[in-house]
């Protein structure tokens, strides 16, 4: 399967769920009008119709994941123009959907905004309706928008897209933010094959997973920033083999964009002396992400109160809360999470003495289980770590998981859930996990992915 074909029969099912969410969107309720006139439609407390919408989008995501996983299996030795090929293919298909289901790229935009006006984003804005770009962000926020929690990386590189984009008013901003986002994801894929070490074979194993995740590609064509974060990382892991204090320094200040990049600065300064650079890059994000601390240790910039979905949290928190009220089941459904991370992750130290490099993936699936509100966009750096060991089962959990999380939508674009269906979703979005149960019984550790 070589070129434009292999990337057809991936890209092939996120075409027809595109296809399929146009010719439903002329149906839409009058109620959401307002919504559907905005830049960037977003559904939000769509009832039936988001429904509806979203369980499409899920089925073609999920479909080109088959799709995806089974093209690497049965083309070991596929070319990089395949995944080139599939992954800009991939990239289309996702801008065609003419909705989306996250608000981020508005915040994102506002935050830059509040940049180039002066004003503070790290702190709660209250939004102007007469600006054209605030009154956008209203329809999507409310009166104002969460407090920015990403370091000056990203808010200079958002009020850079919006300065360059602004003659193309409000929908040219949020397409430049999306644009960015798309690109970074593009070049997660390349820029993989450079970080990783090993033979040709395993280095294109490992960008056809990050490069081409159908899920991955859809949260970047969202706008989602963890795209641009993971570049940066990757980015100095792969100058790490040529400069390797140069490669950690820039893997280390990747996370001036998202925080969580900055464990970047771990593989990158592995090498000889590097990890002095990885420590410059460190200071660069604590300097980056110093506003942030600052307004947490003021308390002047809260995200709200504990509310989880779709997860482990909330699975626990639905079944208890109504019988030992909020408080107590907040405390359950916290240490019970706790609990079961230690259970998954307890082989992970005696894999790492055997040199079983599935023991990373399943340190962070464990540390996935105590996400409360596991977004989709959250999974890029789990497929990013199922690079260390891509032929196992930890691997195919990590690629799934992502998958699994799209159901988080479903409160946000349809409404607050009722109890059965809350525990459906739960119980949907754990799933992936059934393959590490098989693993540990059956004593299978390698298994093609």
């Amino acid at each position: 399967m070589n070129g434009w074909r292999g990337a057809i029969v991936v890209a092939a099912p996120v075409a027809v769920a595109a296809l399929a969410v146009r010719a439903l969107d002329a149906s839409a309720p009058a109620a959401l009008a307002l919504q559907l006139a905005q830049p960037l439609k977003v559904l939000t407390g769509a009832g039936r119709f988001g429904a509806l919408q979203l369980t499409i989008l899920i089925a073609g995501l999920a479909a080109a994941t088959v799709a995806y996983r089974v093209t690497i299996r049965k083309n070991p030795n596929r070319p990089a123009t395949t995944l080139a090929c599939a992954a800009l293919a991939l990239a289309v298909c996702a801008w065609a959907v003419p909705i989306a289901f996250s608000s981020d790229v508005y915040a994102y935009a506002v935050y830059g905004e509040a940049l180039l006006r002066g004003l503070d984003p790290f702190a709660r804005l209250t939004l102007d309706a007469s600006d054209p770009l605030f009154a956008a962000a209203r329809v999507q926020w409310g009166a104002s928008v969460p407090a920015c929690v990403y370091g000056w990386g990203f808010v200079g590189a958002a009020a850079s897209v919006l300065r360059i984009s602004a003659p193309w008013g409000v929908t040219g901003q949020i397409s430049g933010l999306r644009v960015l986002s798309s690109i970074a994801m593009l070049a997660c894929g390349a820029l993989t094959f450079w970080a990783i070490s090993g033979d040709r074979a395993r280095r294109l194993q490992a960008a056809a997973l990050v490069g081409c995740n159908p899920v991955a590609l859809w949260c970047a064509v969202e706008g989602h920033n963890d795209a641009l974060a993971l570049a940066f990382g990757l980015l100095g892991c792969a100058l790490a083999h040529r400069r390797p204090q140069l490669g950690a320094a820039v893997a280390g200040a990747a996370g001036a964009f998202k925080l969580p990049a900055v464990v970047a600065a771990l593989p990158a300064g592995l090498r000889g002396r590097a990890w002095i650079g990885a420590l410059a890059g460190v200071a660069v994000t604590v300097a980056a992400s110093w506003p942030i601390l600052a307004h947490w240790a003021a308390g002047t910039n809260a995200h709200g109160a504990y509310a989880p979905h779709v997860s482990l949290q909330a699975l626990l928190f639905a079944v208890f809360a109504p019988v030992l009220g909020r408080g107590t089941a907040t405390a359950i459904a916290f240490f019970a999470a706790i609990a079961a991370a230690g259970i998954l992750a307890r082989r992970t130290i005696v894999d790492l003495r055997n040199g079983r490099r599935q023991g990373w993936i399943r340190l962070v699936l464990a540390a996935w289980l105590l996400v409360p509100n596991p977004y989709p966009w959250y999974g890029l750096w789990l497929i990013a770590i199922a690079t260390v060991a891509p032929e196992t089962r930890e691997a195919r959990a990590a690629v799934w998981i992502p998958v699994a999380a799209l159901l988080r939508y479903y409160p946000d674009a349809v409404g607050l859930p009722s109890f059965p269906f809350e525990v459906l979703l739960d119980g949907l979005a754990l799933l992936p996990y059934v393959a590490l149960i098989s693993v540990r019984r059956s004593g299978i550790i390698n298994r093609p992915l």
